[in-house]
């Protein structure tokens, strides 16, 4: 977890990881060609939360937690 977009995306660039970040934030990055763009459809950003972890492990219990509570949490999406 980084709390700096910058030390994110260089850990991505060293192959620690992949990334999610705001188009205008990565742009450089994969211009540069540091970071290559994960194939699929791009995802919603705004006031989003993701949880990333690997299929064939379960996540902790606390993470588990965590991910029922963002779950329950009540949509601000218009319908």
């Amino acid at each position: 977890m980084f709390s700096d977009s910058t030390d994110m995306l260089r850990a991505a660039a060293t192959g620690l990881g992949a990334a999610i970040a705001r188009e205008r934030i990565v742009a450089p990055w994969l211009a540069s060609g540091h970071l290559q763009r994960l194939p699929g459809t791009p995802m919603a950003g705004r006031y989003a939360y993701h949880i990333v972890y690997p299929s064939h492990r379960r996540p902790r219990p606390a993470v588990r937690r965590v991910i029922d509570w963002l779950v329950a949490q009540p949509s601000t999406r218009a319908a």
